[in-house]
């Protein structure tokens, strides 16, 4: 969904995100966004975020990946976010 070089999951990032905020609670910090796959996780679990990148070009990318990953329903899939 965006081209960076570490890009996860989202059905494995919202386990992750679930796990880092377990009561719904707090804010979670990502001081290396890169393309805003775990904001994007935080948002579709309803919750707070913030992240921080500090290369504009991935910047730029985050601002239009995170909204279409938020919205993304992972279903099963084979382990790297693509329906088997």
């Amino acid at each position: 969904m965006a081209p960076h070089p570490s890009l996860k999951p989202q059905s494995f990032l919202r386990q992750i995100v679930r796990a880092a905020l377990p009561m719904g609670e707090g804010i979670l910090l990502d001081p290396f966004m890169g393309s805003g796959s775990t904001i994007a996780a935080a948002a579709a679990c309803g919750l707070e975020s913030i992240g921080i990148e500090k290369n504009h070009e991935y910047f730029l990318l985050a601002v239009k990946a995170i909204p279409l990953l938020a919205k993304y329903e992972p279903g099963e899939n084979n382990g790297n976010g693509k329906k088997a």
